[in-house]
């Protein structure tokens, strides 16, 4: 019965679906739209009673009462064996220095695309379009028991759930100690021909994922522009006290916030945030909880950018240095002459107009933001070599941004959820011609004259011009190149565009790098995954998707991304850590797998699902905040 079922879903897998299974997919992709008007809407009774509960966890305490401690999750240690020594290789940052003049000129010469400049030619040598190297899929090999948060744990808690939601709103003050552990270096490598050694968790009441089982930490075989493996170390946890929730007058809030470097809120795809949102979302946090106005007033410097919806993560990131420096988006003059767009975007007035490297700051990205982040970064370092090669052959000006040069600006990356490998759901179903078309068809109705949200593809000249009729723009927009491109966000999201990224990206020894990730599957009796009751209902069908996916590996997921892509990209060194573990630099710091969490779960946009409570969320996002103030303190 095994055999049949494993090839009757193979062949459903691969059997290309009905045109009314397509439409009802797309629409389901399309309700994934982070905006979640709808969905909020029709959580609108539940408001009252979510706003109710937030502010009793947050500010009502009486006097007299002594803060309360939660205990902190349990470490579990791991010994590892390790069958050589890896060496550390630093890169190389490029540093150029080049004349850079305004750009008021060449925007007013510019055209809507078609009119863009010729095609770089660029030298092979000078090329940073590496093709990705292969290598053994190193998920598949590793295995690894790493522990489980069961304070998270929506499976495990089922009988604690009441207790735990009426300690959340007694208790507004979290102290998260530290199990105390001694310091332990220890020099991680990856055998790709020897299956490593299983290390049991010690604790009776959790279970690993699927995707856990691997080795602790693990160094890349292979790495573009990274001869030498790294070499890691796995730090082990000290006691220490965690800061507490505190609660600020506004006077505090204004005049003096709780750390130094600014935190930064990047969204995902399809995610609309402050003024290019509908009236009355709210994409951190949904209905259930109010992240930015929250953390402000607890004491914490944070923002949330607003860069494309719909957009590839190297427009995205591009957005996001205008977001933070101001000014006008730069997409590159050769990029922009490469796939047939325009070069400048709009104009952003800039958080840290005087950004530079004396001002670091935190990025915090949620799935598809993960990605953009970190190519942020690996921009700001390296620069790009098309566009420094495309300025020197045809004059012009260059961003400061494709430069590079511009290291030590980042203190840590934090990503949640975050497709770092690319999501089946993309490569089956998202990046298909049936939904494309839908999609950017959608954009141009979106672009036609009075609409005030922008999904981020005006570029691709999706913007109805003065004194054309719609029926002209229509047509006209048709036509345009975004259509058959790869410059697209759902490319990006595919394996395929996540590898290309993962080519030319790397770990930068100075930057702390953390990930959380949820599951919101389980495993059947043939091996597949299907949807927990509780996931959110737009993810569903995705997540049925990618639990049938020929590699067992790539099952597990949270509705849209697998539990192995979002841990941290295959090619780069990580560590299996405790939620409140010492922080290391230049290696993936990989958090416990939150079960039951789906893929909104993380941004409270799941309304229907009541075990995912605002309080819940609110000590999540505290815990995150909370930990990124400790690495500026050490």
């Amino acid at each position: 019965m095994h055999k049949i079922n494993k090839r009757n879903t193979f062949a459903l897998r691969k059997r290309p679906m009905g045109v009314s299974s397509i439409l009802i997919a797309s629409g389901l992709l399309m309700f994934t739209g982070h905006d979640g008007k709808a969905a909020e809407r029709s959580a609108s009774q539940d408001v009252g009673v979510v706003a109710k509960q937030q502010e009793l966890s947050l500010y009502q305490q009486k006097d007299g009462d002594e803060p309360t401690r939660h205990d902190a999750p349990t470490v579990v240690n791991h010994e590892r064996e390790t069958t050589e020594k890896a060496s550390v290789d630093h890169l190389h940052t490029y540093t150029r220095s080049s004349d850079t003049t305004t750009v008021s000129k060449e925007l007013d010469n510019e055209k809507i695309y078609g009119t863009v400049p010729p095609s770089p030619r660029v030298p092979k040598d000078q090329s940073n379009e590496a093709t990705p190297v292969k290598t053994e899929d190193s998920h598949t090999q590793l295995t690894q028991k790493p522990e489980l948060d069961s304070e998270f744990s929506a499976i495990e808690n089922d009988n604690k759930e009441a207790k735990e939601q009426t300690k959340h709103a007694q208790r507004p003050e979290s102290d998260f100690s530290v199990v105390e552990q001694q310091h332990k270096d220890k020099y991680i490598t990856r055998e790709v021909k020897q299956a490593p050694k299983v290390v049991e968790a010690s604790t009776e009441d959790v279970a690993p994922t699927d995707a856990d089982k691997r080795n602790e930490g693990v160094v890349p075989d292979s790495k573009i522009n990274t001869p030498s493996p790294r070499l890691t170390t796995h730090s082990e946890t000290q006691a220490t006290s965690a800061p507490t929730i505190t609660k600020l007058d506004k006077s505090a809030v204004e005049n003096k916030w709780k750390h130094k470097d600014p935190i930064i809120f990047v969204h995902g795809f399809s995610g609309l945030v402050g003024d290019n949102a509908p009236k009355g979302s709210n994409y951190w946090g949904g209905t259930k909880y109010k992240m930015i106005e929250e953390l402000r007033h607890a004491g914490y410097n944070v923002f949330e950018a607003s860069v494309s919806a719909f957009g590839s993560n190297w427009a995205r990131a591009a957005e996001l240095y205008a977001y933070i420096k101001g000014g006008i988006v730069d997409y590159g003059a050769a990029h922009a002459a490469k796939y047939g767009h325009q070069r400048y975007g709009k104009t952003y007035e800039g958080i840290l107009p005087n950004w530079h490297s004396d001002q670091k700051i935190h990025l915090v990205g949620h799935s598809m933001g993960g990605q953009t982040i970190r190519l942020l970064e690996q921009l700001l370092r390296n620069g790009d070599l098309e566009e420094m090669a495309y300025q020197k052959e045809y004059g012009g000006t260059i961003s400061e941004l494709f430069q590079g040069n511009q290291d030590n600006r980042i203190t840590s990356i934090t990503t949640i959820a975050t497709p770092h490998d690319g999501t089946v759901a993309s490569d089956d179903l998202g990046n298909t011609e049936i939904i494309k078309r839908l999609l950017y068809e959608y954009n141009v109705f979106a672009g036609r004259t009075g609409q005030t949200i922008d999904y981020g593809l005006k570029h691709w000249g999706l913007e109805q011009r003065e004194g054309e009729t719609y029926a002209e723009y229509a047509k006209r927009a048709s036509k345009s190149p975004l259509f058959t491109s790869q410059d697209t966000a759902l490319y990006d999201l595919t394996r395929e565009g996540a590898k290309k990224l993962n080519a030319r990206t790397d770990l930068n020894p100075n930057i702390y790098y953390k990930t959380y990730t949820g599951s919101a599957t389980y495993e059947t009796i043939f091996g597949t995954q299907i949807a927990h009751p509780y996931m959110n209902i737009a993810h569903v069908l995705t997540g049925d998707l990618i639990g049938m996916t020929e590699n067992p590996a790539w099952r597990e997921n949270d509705g849209l991304v697998s539990v192995i892509s979002s841990q941290h990209p295959e090619d780069e060194a990580f560590e299996f850590v405790d939620f409140t573990a010492p922080a290391v630099k230049g290696i993936w710091q990989v958090t416990p797998t939150l079960k039951g969490w789906d893929h909104t779960d993380f941004t409270g946009k799941d309304v229907l699902d009541w075990r995912r409570s605002g309080a819940e969320l609110q000590n999540f996002y505290h815990r995150l905040v909370e930990d990124l103030v400790r690495k500026e303190e050490v």
